[in-house]
């Protein structure tokens, strides 16, 4: 399915203190307030790509503040729970090149930059218990020809660029700990259908094809029927794979029309 010429308004990524995208553990900190003090678990973040800004949301359902955090910001994630730098908010900003460090509780006056790739889009943050816990992935969507990862260490630091991705990759998950292969980053490659998964040490250990235009992407966390198992939300043909941790595709499910976000409950 061709993609519309005109930008398409891009989903709200929200990152919960309470359950990272792919049930990692909540973010520690005291009640929600400006001025420093950590936001309480359960805050939500939410990227209005539109607008240049984060909104900060009480459990309550109550904003707490709006951030400016640049031109388009894109993706967000939260380090979790007893890893480096637990609290703290990463935005990706498509057309700046950054990511945007923000420390718990922070305004946009206390974040950091960090320069990545071109294009930055999917953030994710390797979880407590995983080998690289606290280091924080970056998909640099339009470093073309070859598109690019940018691994940013917990003091904030850049790491390693990862290449040899798949074509114009959108999100990705890293496995939790207590599932099979911890640490493992899956990335879903929206051009190609295809999803790159990588060893925690950045090494490129397969490409999977998947349904057509694959975007989200999550993984079944310890303690759920299929742990360990890889959710796959295919935009272009309404379906989400499932990919076991061995990489073996084990189901391709009907669903809406573009799906494109997916969670899965803890």
């Amino acid at each position: 399915m061709a993609r519309p010429a005109t930008r398409a308004v891009r989903l709200i990524v929200v990152a919960l203190a309470g359950a990272l995208l792919a049930g990692c553990a909540a973010a520690s900190g005291g009640a929600a307030a400006s001025g420093g003090a950590a936001d309480g678990p359960g805050t939500v973040y939410v990227v209005n790509s539109y607008g240049g800004t984060l909104s900060v949301i009480r459990p309550d359902g109550t904003v707490d503040r709006t951030l400016a955090v640049g031109s388009t910001p894109d993706g967000v994630a939260i380090a979790p729970a007893n890893s480096p730098q637990a609290g703290t908010v990463y935005v990706s900003v498509t057309d700046e090149d950054v990511v945007w460090t923000l420390p718990p509780g922070g305004q946009a006056g206390d974040a950091t930059r960090t320069a990545v790739g071109r294009g930055p889009r999917g953030v994710a943050v390797a979880p407590e218990g995983t080998p690289n816990a606290g280091t924080i992935y970056v998909l640099n969507a339009t470093a073309w020809p070859i598109r690019t990862a940018t691994v940013i260490r917990p003091d904030g630091t850049v790491a390693d660029t990862i290449a040899a991705f798949g074509g114009g990759q959108r999100w990705l998950a890293v496995a939790p700990a207590g599932t099979p292969r911890a640490g493992t980053i899956y990335v879903a490659n929206n051009g190609d259908g295809t999803v790159s998964v990588f060893d925690p040490d950045g090494t490129l250990v397969a490409t999977i094809a998947v349904g057509l235009g694959p975007t989200g992407v999550a993984v079944a966390p310890p303690g759920t029927p299929n742990a360990g198992q890889v959710y796959v939300t295919n935009t272009g043909d309404g379906t989400v794979t499932v990919i076991d941790p061995d990489g073996t595709v084990s189901a391709t499910i009907a669903v809406g029309d573009g799906p494109t976000g997916v969670v899965v409950a803890p």
